[in-house]
């Protein structure tokens, strides 16, 4: 348990506009959702989701130490029966809020608002949004101390939660703000107040949700939704809603891009093994996660250093501490028994997520890696894309067509009819929706110096494929 508490009973009813009853005296050092993580001292915040409702584990969540608790309004009677029943104990505090979603969220933003020397930076986009966390940290980490969003925690509950993880030690928060439905991005915008906000790009990631790229620009637009004239916005000079996202936003806006950074004199693509930014104050850096569109997250976070003070050798040196997450861009070396011949294999796994833009740029890292042996390209299906799907995955039958894949391997019923339709000429391609039948075809093609690109949504679990081969031995917990 913190030392301190989060936020008194006073603080949390003036931020979430609450009315205790029961206990008036809590306090909370730890926030959760989810009853089974509740521990002594919690606030416990039911959620009302889908399928089930949180405020049916309100009491499990006291039994297991939570002091606070915040109650939708419309379960305010239950709760009062529970107390006066004894089902509930009484020296817990209830707060009654009118929506308990709603109420994480505004207690994220009081507890923020206990920090106003923080500067916070937001962090959203179709792609790239956790990589581009990752390396802004490992930038700002080498003059600050820096908390950040924990893994992908970017969602309506997940970046309130990330929140919570401030103390009075921390010099700069970093937060990654997704969207699963129209709106969210404001939202979160709402709690954070970001001093300075990235987008990474605009494509075509929920377009399933959303309907159209304009509307996908929209949306992403929204996290400068509370900025003001002292505020910093960075955007991608590339991108063709450049002029969308910077016009009528209060504050300064940056851009990023190949060549637009006056600091860097050269930049050497060294294929799998990353990228040299070479500075012309001669230092030097190695971005070690692979790709042109990981460059330009790193472009970034780089642009974001230099304007908030760091030198060209601090980002350097942030840059050169930049490691690649689980499924993002990673690259293994190892070995693979076959006919009891041991066969020398790479796998550039980038499995995390998928959408038609990042296997784009996914089929080009590994078309343009200077490759003496078979590539083989395993590719799952792309979740999320509503009624775009079919014209998604047909346009990435045509890609992989015109791609150095000497074997194509393609997973899932999402790709069945326009692999169907498509009928692509010669023997190159190989459809599967079983894993076993699909690692198994993945091994048959093998040959000494392979290289496997395994790319495809979380949901497709594509890292059995590498596990299978023993060649990753990390799992998706990680």
């Amino acid at each position: 348990m913190n030392e301190f508490p989060l936020m008194t009973l006073e603080e949390l009813c003036s931020a979430v506009h609450g009315v205790c009853i029961g206990s008036r005296t809590g306090r909370f050092y730890s926030v959760c959702t989810d009853s089974r993580n509740a521990v002594r001292g919690a606030l416990f915040v039911p959620l009302m989701g889908e399928f089930q409702d949180g405020h049916n584990y309100i009491s499990g969540a006291v039994k297991n130490g939570a002091a606070v608790v915040l109650v939708d309004e419309n379960h305010r009677e239950m709760v009062e029966r529970g107390i006066s029943e004894k089902h509930l104990p009484e020296d817990v505090s209830y707060v009654i809020v009118k929506n308990t979603l709603k109420g994480l969220q505004d207690a994220a933003a009081g507890y923020l608002k206990k920090f106003p020397g923080l500067k916070k930076i937001g962090i959203t986009g179709s792609c790239g949004k956790t990589t581009t966390k990752e390396i802004f940290a490992s930038v700002f980490s080498v003059k600050y101390d820096v908390v950040m969003t924990e893994g992908n925690l970017n969602s309506e509950t997940g970046l309130p939660l990330s929140v919570f993880n401030v103390r009075d030690n921390h010099q700069v928060g970093i937060f990654e703000a997704g969207m699963n439905r129209v709106g969210e991005i404001r939202e979160l915008a709402e709690v954070l107040k970001p001093d300075i906000a990235v987008i990474t790009n605009i494509g075509t990631a929920h377009i399933g949700i959303l309907g159209t790229r304009d509307k996908i620009a929209e949306e992403k637009k929204s996290i400068f939704s509370f900025f003001n004239e002292k505020s910093i916005g960075i955007i991608p000079e590339a991108d063709d809603y450049y002029e969308f996202l910077k016009t009528g936003v209060p504050g300064k806006i940056l851009s990023f891009g190949d060549g637009n950074l006056r600091e860097i004199s050269r930049v050497n693509s060294l294929g799998l093994k990353g990228t040299e930014i070479i500075f012309k104050t001669g230092d030097r850096a190695l971005l070690s996660i692979p790709g042109y569109y990981n460059y330009l997250n790193a472009l970034a976070a780089i642009t974001a250093g230099f304007e908030c003070g760091l030198t060209v050798k601090e980002v350097a040196e942030g840059i050169n501490s930049v490691k690649p997450l689980f499924g993002r861009s990673q690259v293994f070396e190892g070995s693979v028994e076959k006919n009891g011949i041991n066969l020398n294999v790479t796998v550039v796994q980038d499995c995390y997520n998928a959408n038609p833009v990042s296997l784009k740029a996914g089929l080009s890292l590994c078309d343009s890696a200077d490759w003496n042996g078979k590539r083989l390209y395993v590719v799952g299906a792309m979740m999320e894309l509503g009624a775009d799907s079919y014209q998604a995955h047909y346009a990435a039958l045509q890609n992989l067509a015109d791609s150095k894949g000497d074997l194509i391997f393609l997973f899932g019923k999402e790709f069945k009819k326009p692999f169907d339709d498509f009928k692509p000429a010669g023997s190159r391609f190989f459809y599967f929706e079983d894993m076993e039948d699909l690692i198994a075809g993945v091994k048959s093609g093998l040959e000494n110096n392979s290289l496997i690109f395994i790319k495809g949504s979380r949901a497709m679990a594509l890292e059995r494929i590498g596990e299978s081969l023993g060649l990753v031995k990390e799992s998706a917990g990680v």
